[in-house]
């Protein structure tokens, strides 16, 4: 596992911190998305889910940058079909977020930052101003297919990188 936590903040140019388990990797072997630990010393994190690489992330940057956020909020919001599996979606989101949290720590209650909030914290989500970040989103797709956001914009998306952007680390 410190390999795999080497690789994580090669890709993130920082060191990482709760991390709870990987959960997808890309094609070249790379950790792609992690799952993290719902709290780290008294500090709730803001999402499960974290994209880690460097390619996907600029992808999304890009999809972000072209208002694809406002996009997508307004397509859910004049079709009563997605905005149903947007909410049924993110109510998931928060049962696996509040599941782990138990797991981690029986003894506390789980805080209503984590059994009401959705993907990246959004207490509005419901209002749909729940789309806060694509790579959230995404990262939560990567893990579960269902996520209305991630299949959205999947086919927007290419998944093998071209130039291995990762194959800068060495194990040393």
């Amino acid at each position: 596992m410190n390999k795999e936590i080497s690789r994580i903040e090669y890709q993130l140019n920082r060191k990482i911190n709760g991390l709870y388990q990987i959960e997808s990797y890309c094609y070249y072997g790379f950790p792609r998305v992690i799952s993290t630990i719902p709290k780290l010393n008294d500090v709730l994190f803001p999402t499960l889910y974290w994209l880690t690489c460097p390619y996907l992330k600029k992808q999304l940057d890009s999809l972000e940058e072209s208002g694809m956020i406002r996009e997508l909020s307004y397509k859910i919001s004049k079709s009563k079909e997605l905005l149903t599996l947007y909410i049924k979606e993110t109510e998931e989101y928060i049962k696996r977020r509040s599941r782990l949290f138990q797991m981690h720590f029986p003894n506390e209650e789980i805080p209503e930052r984590i059994s009401k909030s959705g993907i990246g914290g959004i207490k509005n989500w419901k209002k749909l101003s729940g789309i806060k970040c694509l790579h959230l989103h995404f990262a939560y797709f990567l893990v579960y297919p269902e996520e209305i956001i991630g299949n959205m914009i999947n086919d927007k998306i290419s998944f093998i990188c071209p130039h291995n952007e990762c194959r800068g680390f060495t194990d040393s």
